[in-house]
């Protein structure tokens, strides 16, 4: 059955076939079919299938089944898919495919081996050649335009092959695959990555076409000697080699395509190439004459450039069918001659560029040439030509000469004539005198030339008369020599909208250029657009679009003017002469300002040269200033002249730490940088304020005030060397003056130190109302009382107390250390952010302190500050003298007192005496001040260099004082409690572990006496080692009996084998974390008899001793009494700290002092209390922690550091019990007991601790 509707106007979709199954041969060709390919899915009898030029689209997978088909074309459709639904397809012989968008591989058509036909260009297909390999009846294979690659060996057997298309592919290999294809025809592989010698297809005999361009083929042209079928031969862009001689034969040739080759040899090879109609061998080696072409009257495109190709012009008028022909760059001549009228007639395009062609006819034919003419086409002088150009051959005559005898050429378009040695008149009139057609006539217009020429170049000529423009459309006119311009012909020229080009052409009737501008034909531009820097003008453009000039060559005069650093006139211009400038176009030269010179040719004021400084402008004019972030710096000399020198510079004003934000400063009133101040007013440098408030006290400038202060740098209310004082009406505050909110008047002021004074005598009276009170309740009670958390806790409490007392004062000593510089992000934000600080530094209980806090300087302005500056190291140790009048009145309370204020005021006493001896020899940034400039810390308006006895006496004797004496005084009361302390070390006790409990004794350490007091400390030493006995090995409560001079301990309940609960110190937490528990046990029970007899032997020589009687409450402080020389090593550590704070090292001896204090507290725990020793040492690891923090400007995480030993201390308060006082409770209750247990009782101690948790 057979289907068959090409080319018939029907449409619809191929579902309407789908019950067609037995149909065999369905043609669909070129019609308006649509739908896809599942309709014919069933037609399995199906051997010819055309549907090219449909509409017919999807997959080609439906046409699986059509295992029949021996025709299928599917040409430019909208097929798409892979090729594995053919690949059953054995008996197909003919598959187009080609302009589909077909994907796939080609190997499943490996199978398909009675193809005769496989048409897949332009199509998605990839894969390589191998797929092919066995298809030997194949005759056509196409498959350009697709992205198939790999060897062209499998094709070697596809001898059968008469068309093989693969060009613009990725196919590769040489050409001996292709040997054995005889019967080829055509041969497409141009585009492809082939490559070898053109030998191998020498037996391709029968090929009529052969295009291999752009490919990397090589060899020579004798591999195609016998190939005298070839009628296209496509060789460009290879590197083909050799003689065109073995071309001679193939006379069949229509096209031959060397061009961009290494092929050489003369044109006589080509003689007999008679059919010839496009010969390309443009940039090839090809030589010799033109005349052999001469036979090729088929020829239409001639390409012979760059090429040493020679001979004569007019051999061309042999080339009757000739369309196209480039000669350029090569060797040819000649001249126009009458012989050309009627040849050429299909000659459009001539291009003779850079040849050795005159063109020029010249005397009888230039006149026959011009002044005969002829309108038949066929007897013209090139009737066809479009395009000529001739630039840069040697014409060598006047341009009219080359337009006159082209006049009739009605279809020339554009001429080309740059660089050709043109002059004369350039003309748009009639011929006069003329022939045309036989006739005579004395003017001839109306020229179809003038009808047909659009473009014109004339370019680098030497044309100088410009009388008509004869082009249409673009004239190009530029760089010719100097010329006469007809502007009339320029005016109509413009308002025809012809783009004429007279770049750098001098127009020699400038007047005439002016009268454009004049009648408002021309305009010139608003903004300049040529400037010749070297002769020193610039010039305005002109506004039209049409007209293309240089306006220095078109009309100097109008358009032009001299350039800054010029003068003169249009573009005659000069430099300026030395030491003057010109700033302004079309300016004249004036005189540098004075003091600064300048070259030949200056262009501004700026170009002028200061002996110092720059130049600036200002409101008065300009002048020499030095630039901003500079100051006029001027030698000692210089600057008591105030006058200016060749020595002065502009100094960087970073190193003299100067603000100059504005030129034009001198370094003497420049004002300082925020954080700086001047030593004295007029002075050329600034010096780093003392930290950490130097940006609040120096922050002055010279637009904020007025008078010595301000001049100085300092805020408003500072004063003094480097701001360190508060002038009248401010009065310091964290380090910081600020204005005072009390009256001022002198009665006012007395008035104010009457209520102060009264104050401090009513604290006195009061304190000592207190003090008599507590001795009062101090009284031994008569009765036994059970201990509650009070009682527990209140021991603990006057331990910490002094602790953090002393935290807080040092703390307040390390606040010199801050930097502000540091800025980390967590500064205090508010003006007065050092508050806190502040309030601290007044634990010191210092003179300077109560100045502050009673804002003494409100009311007696800077004597406030020097009298507490004087007085402040005296007062502590004045009271320490007064403790002599309690001592005479109470045994012991003297020294008890002495002791007391000694911790309250010993560090703020000692830090007041370092102050009052320290100098101030550096700035806050470590910069060494000058000596004359060096001031004593604690009395600013006083120079270190000038004499103060009273202050050095006063210094003196409270170093001594408080480094000598105070520290002596403590050694001798270690001396003291030494000597009273030598009893108790007389006995030794001994534990014997039993079944029924322990059995404590002690023994003598020699034989003594034994006398009633002898017998009393054995007693109490007993008691003592059983009391500790107790305290670490038993819990709840404990019987305890006399035997024989022994104590028996015995638990009341069944111990367990749990341990006592871990004690929150850190010493617990250590050995139990270590496993040596027991070890830790044994050591603290001794440390707790010890402390029992030593407590015992103090009370007795205390009655007898009024030192060890005042100095009995410092004693038991520790552990152990011996450990009293720590209170001496901590006195020498706060005076070391007060001195390493004011040092160059200070960070690094703080952190040395109070590492090595707090390692050695935690090791040593020389405290009573346990919980005393863990503070103590965490407070002077968080010391260390707010020096680092100090020094860095991180002044919270200070405050933090100060904050956390207080939450230690509160956490502690949540067990307040432990071993030692446990002890002292459990030792008050058997000594009341003693006489039951000497009558042979068994008396019951409790065991029990206060605690919150």
């Amino acid at each position: 059955m057979k289907l068959d509707l090409t080319g018939r106007p029907i449409s619809g979709r191929l579902d309407a076939l789908t019950n067609l199954t037995s149909l065999q041969f369905l043609y669909l060709s070129d019609t308006g079919v649509t739908g896809s390919l599942q309709a014919l899915g069933n037609m399995t009898e199906l051997q010819q299938l055309w549907l090219p030029g449909t509409k017919v689209a999807g997959d080609l997978q439906p046409l699986s089944k059509l295992t029949k088909l021996k025709q299928l074309s599917l040409k430019n459709t909208e097929v798409n898919g892979g090729l594995q639904a053919l690949a059953e397809m054995t008996e197909l012989q003919k598959l187009w495919l080609d302009g589909t968008k077909v994907t796939g591989d080609l190997q499943p058509l490996s199978k398909l081996t009675k193809l005769k036909e496989l048409l897949l260009q332009n199509t998605e297909v990839n894969g390589g050649l191998q797929a092919l390999a066995k298809m030997t009846e194949l005759q056509k294979l196409g498959l350009h335009g697709t992205k198939v690659a790999g060897d062209l060996q499998p094709l070697s057997k596809l001898t059968k092959l008469e068309r093989l298309r693969l060009k613009n592919t990725e196919v590769n290999g040489g050409l001996q695959a292709l040997a054995e294809l005889t019967e080829l025809q055509k041969l497409w592989l141009d585009g492809t990555k082939v490559t070898g010698d053109l030998q191998p297809l020498s037996k391709l005999t029968k090929l009529k076409r052969l295009r291999l361009k752009n490919t990397e083929v090589n060899g020579g042209l004798q591999a195609l000697a016998e190939m005298t079928e070839l009628r296209k031969l496509w060789l460009d862009g290879t590197k083909v080699t050799g003689d065109l001689q073995p071309l001679s034969k193939l006379t069949k040739l229509k096209q031959l395509l060397l061009q961009n080759t290494e092929v050489n040899g003369g044109l006589q090879a080509l003689a007999e190439m008679t059919e010839l109609q496009k010969l390309w061998l443009d940039g090839t080696k090809v030589a010799g004459d033109l005349q052999p072409l001469s036979k090729l009257t088929k020829l239409e495109q001639l390409r012979l450039m760059d090429t040493v190709v020679e001979g004569d012009v007019g051999e061309l008028i042999h080339l009757t069918n000739l369309m196209e022909a480039d000669l350029s760059a090569t060797r040819v001549s000649g001249r126009v001659t009458p012989a050309w009228r009627g040849q050429l007639l299909q000659l459009h395009t001539l291009k003779l560029k850079g040849s050795q062609v005159n063109f020029l006819p010249v005397g009888n034919d230039l006149k026959d040439l011009r002044a005969t003419f002829v309108t038949n086409t066929t007897r013209q002088l090139l009737p066809a030509l479009v395009n000529l150009d001739v630039s840069l051959c040697p014409l060598d005559g006047e341009v009219q000469n080359l337009l006159e005898p082209l006049s009739f050429a009605g279809h020339l378009a554009s001429i080309r004539a740059s660089g050709a040695n043109l002059s004369g008149h350039l003309l748009k009139s009639c011929l006069c005198g003329v022939n045309v057609d036989g006739e005579r006539y004395n003017s001839c217009c109306g020229l179809p030339l003038w009808s047909s020429l659009q473009g014109l170049e004339l370019a680098d000529n030497r044309i100088h008369r410009i009388e008509g423009i004869p082009a249409n459309v673009y004239v190009s006119l530029a760089n010719n020599s100097e010329t006469y311009l007809n502007v009339t012909a320029l005016r109509q020229a413009l308002d025809s909208n012809v783009q004429v080009d007279l770049t750098a052409t001098k127009i020699s009737n400038s007047d005439d250029v002016a009268t454009l501008f004049h009648d408002g034909v021309l305009h010139r531009t608003k903004q300049l657009t040529q400037s010749d820097r070297s002769r020193g003008f610039e010039c305005y453009g002109i506004t039209s679009t049409s007209l293309r000039v240089s306006p220095s060559s078109f009309w100097p005069q109008g358009l032009c003017a001299c350039s800054a650093g010029f003068q003169g006139n249009g573009t005659t211009c000069h430099p300026c002469n030395p030491n003057t400038y010109n700033e302004h176009f079309n300016g004249s030269c004036v005189p540098c300002p004075s003091s600064s010179r300048a070259p030949a040719g200056a262009t501004s004021a700026f170009s002028c040269v200061c002996a110092v400084g720059r130049m600036h402008s200002s409101e008065s004019g300009n002048d020499c200033q030095c630039d901003a972030l500079r100051a006029l710096y001027q030698s000692e000399d210089d600057a008591r002249t105030s006058s200016r020198a060749s020595g002065d510079i502009c100094e960087d004003c970073g190193k003299l730490n100067l603000d100059c934000q504005q030129p034009g400063l001198n370094a003497s009133s420049a004002p300082p940088q925020v954080g700086y101040a001047r030593l004295e007013e007029g002075a050329q440098r600034a010096y780093r304020c003392l930290e950490p408030t130097a940006e609040k006290r120096c922050s002055a400038s010279s637009a904020n005030g007025t008078g010595n202060v301000t001049a100085l740098g300092c805020a408003v209310g500072h004063e003094g060397p480097l701001c360190v004082a508060c002038s009248w009406g401010h009065r310091s505050r964290a380090g910081v003056c600020i204005p005072c909110e009390v009256a001022s008047d002198a009665g006012t002021r007395w008035l104010y130190l009457r209520w102060v004074v009264g104050a401090a005598v009513f604290a006195g009276v009061l304190g000592a109302v207190i003090f008599l009170w507590r001795r009062s309740r101090s009284e031994p009670a008569t009765a036994r009382l059970e201990p509650t958390l009070w009682s527990v806790m209140q021991p603990l409490l006057a331990a910490q107390g002094p602790v953090l007392l002393q935290l807080f004062q040092l703390w307040g000593l390390l606040v010199a250390l801050l930097d502000s510089q540091g800025k980390t992000g967590d500064e205090p934000t508010r003006a007065d952010g050092l508050w806190a600080e502040e309030y601290v530094q007044w634990l010191l209980l210092t003179a300077q302190g109560l100045r502050d806090a009673t804002s003494l300087e409100c009311w007696f302005g800077r004597t406030a500050n020097d009298v507490t500056a004087l007085v402040g190291p005296c007062v502590p140790l004045a009271l320490l003298v007064l403790c002599i009048l309690p001592e005479l009145a109470s045994h012991g309370s003297g020294v008890s007192l002495v002791l007391k204020l000694l911790t309250l005021l010993y560090i703020g006493g000692a830090s007041s005496s370092a102050a009052l001896m320290r100098c101030q020899h550096t700035d806050g940034g470590k910069e060494r001040l000058p000596d004359t400039y060096a001031f004593r810390t604690a009395l600013p308006d006083t120079k270190c260099q000038e004499a103060a006895p009273l202050a050095d006496s006063i210094a003196a004797s409270c170093v001594v004082c408080y480094g000598l004496l105070i520290p002596s005084f403590l050694a001798y009361l270690m001396f003291k409690q030494h000597l009273s302390l030598a009893p108790s070390r007389r006995f030794v006790s001994l534990v014997a572990q039993k079944e029924g409990g322990d059995t404590v004794s002690v023994w003598p350490v020699e034989e003594s006496e034994k006398s009633e007091p002898e017998q009393e400390l054995k007693r109490k030493s007993l008691l003592a080692a059983a009391v500790a006995r107790s305290c670490i090995y038993f819990r709840g409560a404990i019987r305890v009996q006399l035997q024989d001079e022994r104590l028996i301990l015995r638990p009341v309940q069944e111990q367990s084998g749990q341990e006592h609960d871990v004690n929150l110190d850190a010493s617990s937490f250590v050995w139990t974390a270590l496993g040596n528990k027991g070890d830790a046990d044994l050591r603290r029970c001794q440390a707790l008899e010890r402390m029992l007899k030593e407590r015992y032997v103090l009370e007795k020589a205390a009655s007898s001793d009024r030192i060890v009687a005042g100095a009995k409450e410092l004693f038991v402080k520790y552990a152990a009494c011996q450990n009293v020389w720590f209170e001496i090593a901590m006195r020498i550590v706060a005076v070391a700290l007060v001195a390493a704070v004011g040092s160059d090292n200070g960070l690094e001896f703080t952190l040395g002092f109070t590492l090595c204090t707090s390692l050695a507290i935690a090791t040593i725990r020389p405290f009573r209390q346990h919980q005393v020793n863990d503070l103590q040492s965490f407070c002077f690891f968080c010391l260390a922690i707010a020096a680092f923090a100090f020094s860095t400007g991180r002044v919270l995480t200070a405050r933090a550091a100060l904050l956390a030993p207080c939450v230690m201390a509160a956490a502690q308060a949540l067990k307040p019990d432990g071993p030692e006082a446990l002890a002292l409770r459990l030792f008050q209750d058997a000594e009341a007991q003693w006489p039951a247990l000497e009558q042979g009782e068994t008396v019951e101690l409790s065991l029990q601790s206060i605690s919150l948790l």
